[in-house]
């Protein structure tokens, strides 16, 4: 009886390890046209970003920020698009699926091994991302939305605050980072673009408290619009609290984010 009991265990283990190693660096989804493409955005510097453009457009960009310290989020191996499995990387294909065209933020050259909060919060960043519109806008779109998780909602918000573009339409914010520790110092009161914000009310990650993301919406005194959505549910992590496969990175419903933040931008969006 225990050889049988053992036998199903490893089994159970077996399930669990290729859901886990197809969950990462998969391929792209075919229904989409995937691309890295690099771009020159300051004196001397290229930065890295993913691109995944629908089969059919709804006339709205994501540009999305992931979290951790922005590396190793999607690479070629062998001639293929892989990526990593970070909530909104994992997410780009359901995304597209709706229409959006998507770019993921990757590195910048002068930064190879990662980016931290500082830079988050740099002229730097602001003067990429900044080309980074411009060439989402020299593609046709003009509505764009700036898309972040965990540390990567410090550049949503600071790039809120900064960047002035008529084609920005709004921010995403989801599991959004501590504001007593890494948002405080941003001047919220310089968006005046539409804001959403999510947050699963189970996320554990202690840089990502729920009650600091409730308040922050109500710290958005001249946007045109605040939203926060609070979910729950979803399957047991299969990661610790501050990592992707977690409450905080809505493991297990993830359709039911994609559908949140895609509805809230194609109603603050123009359709097509």
């Amino acid at each position: 009886m225990s050889g049988g009991n053992e036998l199903a265990e490893e089994k159970i283990m077996f399930k669990k390890t290729v859901f886990l190693i197809s969950l990462f660096l998969v391929p792209m989804a075919a229904t989409a046209h995937e691309d890295i493409v690099k771009l020159g955005t300051r004196e001397g510097v290229t930065l890295n970003f993913l691109v995944s453009t629908p089969e059919a457009s709804n006339g709205n960009a994501l540009i999305m920020f992931p979290g951790g310290d922005g590396s190793k989020q999607f690479g070629r191996k062998d001639g293929v698009i892989k990526r990593g499995n970070n909530f909104l990387v994992r997410t780009v294909p359901d995304f597209t699926k709706k229409g959006f065209f998507v770019v993921v933020v990757g590195l910048p050259s002068d930064k190879p091994y990662g980016i931290d909060d500082n830079f988050r919060t740099s002229d730097k960043h602001l003067q990429d991302i900044t080309r980074v519109v411009q060439y989402i806008i020299g593609k046709g779109y003009k509505s764009v939305f700036l898309v972040g998780t965990s540390p990567g909602t410090v550049s949503a918000v600071y790039l809120g605050a900064a960047l002035q573009n008529s084609a920005v339409k709004g921010i995403v914010l989801t599991s959004t980072a501590k504001y007593s520790k890494y948002l405080r110092w941003i001047p919220l009161d310089k968006t005046s673009y539409p804001v959403l914000i999510i947050h699963h009310a189970g996320d554990e990650c202690h840089d990502a408290p729920y009650s600091e993301a409730y308040q922050l919406a109500k710290r958005y005194k001249n946007s045109s619009e605040v939203d926060f959505e609070s979910v729950s549910g979803g399957r047991l992590p299969q990661s610790k609290a501050c990592e992707p496969l977690s409450a905080h990175g809505f493991f297990g419903i993830e359709e039911r984010v994609v559908g949140m933040i895609s509805s809230w931008a194609l109603k603050v969006g123009p359709h097509k």
